[in-house]
């Protein structure tokens, strides 16, 4: 079991870069009152990550709910996702709640995915597929998907077209799946994209 209260944790404490924390199956991860702002977490099947204060998310930094991984998020509670690239993905099979084989306390989780509080310009993400055609992407944007697909000829109920990404624009593709670039998708230069 691991407590974090009223903390910030940066990677400047450590030698090796750091990518930042996991839970494990049957592990636990409480939050209280914590910012995020240079590592992210991945919370594994049977692992559970219980946020009971403020938790803030800053940069592009995420929270993982994997398949088989739990997020208890108590009642009342504040999330502040600053920026399009702060996230928090929920992956197919995820669970809202505790993971009652290892926390003998569920407390008072919220069990309404739409009814958390959330601010800023962020997003909680479930995953699922993800067509992308006749668009131009600007500014920072984070794009979850189980799988994503991106071009002229993807088929999807959108007008078919191309897609760019404009010079200066911050891209991100997060797929559990697969990514497809089909013919059509343009990087201009001066932009940054990524795939996770």
């Amino acid at each position: 079991m691991a407590l974090v209260n009223n903390s910030t944790l940066k990677n400047a404490f450590c030698a090796a870069q750091w990518q930042g924390i996991e839970v494990q199956n049957g592990g636990y991860l409480e939050l209280n009152s914590t910012t995020i702002t240079d590592y992210s977490i991945v919370v594994k099947s049977g692992g559970t990550l219980r946020i009971i204060g403020g938790l803030t998310i800053s940069g592009n930094n995420h929270i993982d709910i994997e398949s088989g991984g739990y997020i208890c998020v108590d009642n009342g509670i504040t999330i502040n996702l600053t920026d399009p690239l702060s996230v928090i993905n929920l992956h197919n099979g995820y669970n809202l709640g505790v993971n009652t084989a290892f926390v003998t306390n569920p407390g008072t989780c919220n069990s309404i995915l739409s009814t958390i509080n959330k601010i800023g310009s962020g997003f909680i993400y479930e995953f699922i597929d993800v067509f992308i055609q006749n668009e131009l992407l600007t500014g920072n944007q984070y794009i979850p998907g189980n799988n994503i697909s991106a071009g002229t000829n993807v088929t999807n109920s959108k007008p078919q077209g191309p897609v760019v990404i404009k010079s200066s624009a911050n891209v991100v593709f997060n797929a559990d799946g697969n990514i497809l670039l089909d013919k059509g998708f343009e990087v201009e230069l001066g932009a940054s994209f990524e795939t996770k």
